[in-house]
């Protein structure tokens, strides 16, 4: 965006978004993956458990968001609509990530062992306040202050509350 509105359109078209199917250009690679591949499972932020994961759904989610907005802005519309579109089945896929019984968002869903090491069981995990801080795309879904997102950090505090002695003295 910061190119286009310098005037730097040529670079931008031939370089990073080309609206040509296949492409060369990196950023229409990579929306074009994400758009047909954001169901499958994944290994999650730490790169240790595999599976369907909050962190991972909710950045791809605001990348394509972002990804739909290039694309339109570049005359791309029928790959801006598509990518829109998936954006918001990511949108909906993202409230089975909420446990009402344990009131809290959990991190991980699907998960399959990977050389037999087994995640938290309580599926409490700071990559949900990560993937809130660099996935919130600015629309009201799972903003920092929705009360999902709130009662998953206080849940986070508790257990840190608990774990490390320095949190236990404030």
């Amino acid at each position: 965006e910061v190119l286009l509105k310098e005037g730097h359109t040529t670079y931008v078209r031939e370089k990073l978004y080309d609206s040509k199917l296949p492409t060369q250009s990196v950023i229409k690679a990579d929306l074009e993956y994400v758009s047909h591949h954001w169901n499958n499972t994944s290994f999650d932020l730490w790169e240790e458990v595999s599976g369907h994961h909050f962190y991972t759904l909710i950045v791809q989610r605001k990348a394509l968001i972002l990804g739909s907005r290039l694309a339109n802005s570049l005359g791309d519309s029928a790959a801006a609509s598509f990518y829109l579109r998936q954006a918001q089945v990511i949108g909906q896929s993202l409230n089975r990530f909420w446990n009402p019984q344990k009131g809290y968002i959990e991190a991980t869903l699907g998960i399959q062992l990977v050389n037999r090491r087994m995640p938290t069981k309580s599926g409490l995990d700071l990559a949900i306040a990560l993937g809130v801080l660099h996935g919130y795309a600015g629309d009201g879904l799972f903003s920092p202050a929705s009360d999902m997102v709130l009662a998953t950090v206080f849940k986070l505090e508790q257990a840190f509350n608990q774990i490390y002695k320095i949190n236990q003295n404030s």
